[in-house]
């Protein structure tokens, strides 16, 4: 399961894991932001996890490129790209696949800069 909201809809995933299910977070609402949910609900899902998704981490790790261009293969197998625009156009992207504007895939490009500023 993938959160890329936060807050309630990510304590929502949580409660309602499978056992061994995961639950990858990408989103937060505020940097102060608690999120609760229902121990229970977690407990009941043996061997669960959570993971959260920080873009600069995840394209450290050794594997990254190979796991990218493996998706990247297999997703091309089902459609044609009809969308292409920058990561900072997600918003447009998602609005064009929820108003069925496209039939194909969108594709936000993500450039990695090699030194971050505090």
């Amino acid at each position: 399961m993938v959160d890329a909201v936060g807050g309630a809809t990510f304590a929502t995933a949580i409660e309602h894991l499978a056992p061994r299910g995961v639950v990858v977070n990408l989103a937060t609402g505020s940097p102060g932001e608690v999120v609760s949910f229902r121990a229970a609900g977690f407990d009941r899902a043996a061997g669960a996890t959570i993971h959260t998704f920080n873009l600069r981490d995840e394209l450290d790790h050794p594997k990254t490129s190979r796991d990218l261009a493996r998706l990247a293969a297999l997703t091309s197998l089902i459609s044609s790209v009809e969308l292409e625009a920058p990561w900072q156009e997600v918003n447009r992207a998602i609005d064009a696949l929820l108003r069925r504007e496209i039939a194909g895939k969108a594709v936000l490009h993500v450039t990695r800069k090699h030194a971050f500023s505090a």
